[in-house]
C-alpha cells in the first residue's frame, strides 16, 4: 500500500511539472524515477529487457553487383547502387532505450543500433537497414553510430532522428539532413543514390486527444512539406515513408506490471488510457486516418519522378506485440514498455527490408518473430517502386528481360525433358503391358488345351454334352444397355 501511494504521488508530481514546463517526458520521467528508490527498484525487477543476438547465418542472399553504369532512374536501383543512407524520425529511429537494463537507460539513444539508420557492427551481429545495405555496398555512408545525440555530427551523420520529435519538427529535420549532405565531403551529392527513411507520427498520436494540432490532416501536411523540401533540394533519392506505429496496441494489449502502466500514462496516455469507449474508438479512427493520409499522399503521384520516388512501407499496420503464455513478450521492449529493445529493433529491420523488396500492392502489413530475410533476384533485382511493381516493366528492361528469357528457356527445356521422360516411360509401359498380355493369353490357351484333353479322356458322353457351351453358365458379360466396352 505504501509503495502504491509513493508511486502515485511521484506520478502526480511529475505530471504537474511536465505540464508546467513542457519538458521531454523521457528526461523528466527518468529523473523522477532515479530519485525514488521504490520506483527505481520496481523498474529493475519488472521491466528488464532481454536483447537478442541475431543469427547471422540467416543472411543467405546472393550479392548482386551494382549496375554497369550509375542508374539514371530510381526505378532501376539495385541495393548495390545505394551509396548514401539517412533517416528522419523520433526516438524509435534515434535508438532510445535499445540496450537499457533499467529505466535510467532510457536517457540514452543507441543510434548505431536503430533499425532505420544505425550502422554499428555488421548484420551478423546487429540487424539494421544500413547493415543489410552494407552487405551490398561496404562503402555505404550516412548511418548513425554509437550512443550519439543528433548534434554530434561526426557520429549521427545523416541520422537526424530526435527523441520526442513530432511531425511539427520534421521539416526542420529535412533541412538539417539536406544541409549535412550538401557540405559532406564523404559523398558525391549530385550523383550518389540515396535512401532516406521517414518514420514519424507515434508522438503525434500520443498527443492527439488533447491537441488538435496533431489531427491526421495536420500531420500529413507537415510530412508533405518535409518531403517536398527534400525533393526540391536533393537529387537521386528513394524515400521510405513508414506508416506510423499503431499506438492503440497500448490499450488493446495490457502490458505486464504496474511500472508499464505508469510509463504508458506518461508516454502515451491518449492511447493507453482513453476515458471512454468512444474515446478509444476515436483513437482507432485517428490511427486509421494517419495511415490513409500517408497512402493518399503517395498514391497521388506527386513524387513519381525519374530520379525521385516515395514508397510507403506498411509493415507496422497490423503488427501486434508478440505474446508468450498469453502475456505481452516484454523482451521486445525497453524497460519503459514503450520503445523497442534490440530484439524488437531486429525484427523491425527485417520487416522494413522485406517491404523494400516486395512489390507495391503486395507488401506484408505486419512483422512477426523469426521473419526471414527476403532477397532481390536476377530477374527482379531492383528496390520496388510503384512503377517497377508492374510485371510489364521487366519485359521492357534489358537486364531483367534477359534473365526472364533465360528462366523461361530453362523452364521450357525442363518441361520438354519431362515430357520426353514421360513419353519414354509411357511407351515402355505400353510395350511391357502388351508383352504381359501376350504371355497371359498363351498360358490360358495351353492350360485350356491340357484340361480339354484330360476331360475327353475321362468322360464318355454325347457330343451335345461335350460341347459345354451353355451361355448362361459361361461367365460372359452381357450388354444391358449400360455397359460400354
Amino acid at each position: 500500500m505504501n509503495r502504491l501511494l509513493c508511486v502515485l504521488l511521484v506520478l502526480a508530481a511529475f505530471v504537474t511539472i511536465y505540464e508546467a514546463k513542457k519538458l521531454s517526458w523521457q528526461e523528466e520521467f527518468v529523473e523522477k524515477v532515479k530519485n525514488n528508490k521504490t520506483l527505481s527498484a520496481a523498474f529493475v525487477q519488472e521491466a528488464r529487457s532481454k536483447p537478442k543476438v541475431y543469427d547471422g547465418n540467416a543472411f543467405t542472399c546472393d550479392i548482386l553487383p551494382p549496375s554497369d553504369d550509375v542508374p539514371t532512374s530510381v526505378h532501376r536501383l539495385r541495393p548495390s547502387d545505394i551509396k548514401v543512407i539517412g533517416v528522419l524520425g523520433d526516438s524509435l529511429s534515434a535508438g532510445t532505450g535499445i540496450l537499457a537494463r533499467t529505466i535510467l537507460g532510457d536517457l540514452t539513444s543507441w543510434r548505431g543500433l536503430a533499425f532505420t539508420g544505425g550502422g554499428d557492427e555488421t548484420v551478423e551481429t546487429v540487424v539494421t537497414l544500413p547493415n543489410i545495405f552494407k552487405k551490398y555496398n561496404p562503402n555505404l555512408y550516412g548511418y548513425g553510430l554509437g550512443t550519439s545525440k543528433v548534434d554530434n555530427v561526426a557520429m549521427s551523420r545523416f541520422s537526424v532522428a530526435n527523441p520526442g520529435d513530432t511531425s511539427a519538427d520534421i521539416v526542420g529535420q529535412a533541412e538539417l539532413i539536406v544541409q549535412r549532405m550538401k557540405i559532406s565531403d564523404k559523398i558525391d551529392f549530385n550523383n550518389d543514390w540515396k535512401v532516406i527513411t521517414i518514420f514519424i507520427g507515434g508522438n503525434d498520436l500520443c498527443r492527439v486527444c488533447t491537441n488538435l494540432e496533431y489531427e491526421p490532416e495536420n500531420y500529413i501536411s507537415k510530412v508533405k512539406d518535409a518531403i517536398d523540401y527534400i525533393h526540391a533540394n536533393v537529387p537521386r533519392v528513394f524515400i521510405n515513408l513508414l506508416e506510423p506505429v499503431n499506438v492503440t496496441m497500448l490499450y488493446n494489449f495490457k502490458f505486464t506490471g504496474l511500472m508499464c502502466g505508469i510509463a504508458h500514462i506518461v508516454a502515451c496516455n491518449c492511447a493507453a488510457n482513453p476515458w471512454t469507449k468512444a474515446a478509444a474508438q476515436r483513437m482507432v479512427e485517428r490511427v486509421e486516418g494517419y495511415v490513409h493520409e500517408v497512402n493518399a499522399l503517395v498514391d497521388s503521384g506527386r513524387y513519381e519522378k525519374d530520379d525521385f520516388t516515395v514508397v510507403v512501407q506498411p509493415f507496422f499496420r497490423y503488427t501486434l506485440p508478440p505474446h508468450t503464455n498469453n502475456e505481452v513478450d516484454m523482451s521486445y521492449f525497453a524497460p519503459d514498455c514503450f520503445h523497442f529493445s534490440l530484439k524488437g529493433q531486429t525484427d523491425a529491420a527485417l520487416a522494413l527490408w522485406n517491404n523494400m523488396v516486395e512489390p507495391v500492392g503486395k507488401k506484408r502489413l505486419n512483422w512477426y518473430e523469426g521473419e526471414k530475410l527476403e532477397c532481390p533476384t536476377k530477374s527482379r533485382p531492383y528496390l520496388y517502386t510503384k512503377k517497377n511493381s508492374v510485371a510489364s516493366f521487366y519485359e521492357n528492361d534489358d537486364f531483367s528481360a534477359k534473365n526472364l528469357a533465360e528462366n523461361r528457356l530453362l523452364a521450357k527445356s525442363a518441361g520438354s525433358n519431362d515430357q520426353k521422360k514421360a513419353v519414354t516411360s509411357s511407351g515402355g509401359g505400353v510395350l511391357l503391358m502388351v508383352a504381359l498380355a501376350s504371355v497371359a493369353v498363351l498360358a490360358l490357351v495351353i492350360l485350356g488345351s491340357v484340361l480339354y484333353k484330360r476331360h475327353q479322356n475321362k468322360v464318355n458322353c454325347s457330343s451335345r454334352q461335350r460341347l459345354l457351351l451353355n451361355p448362361d453358365r459361361s461367365g460372359d458379360v452381357r450388354y444391358n444397355g449400360n455397359f460400354q466396352h
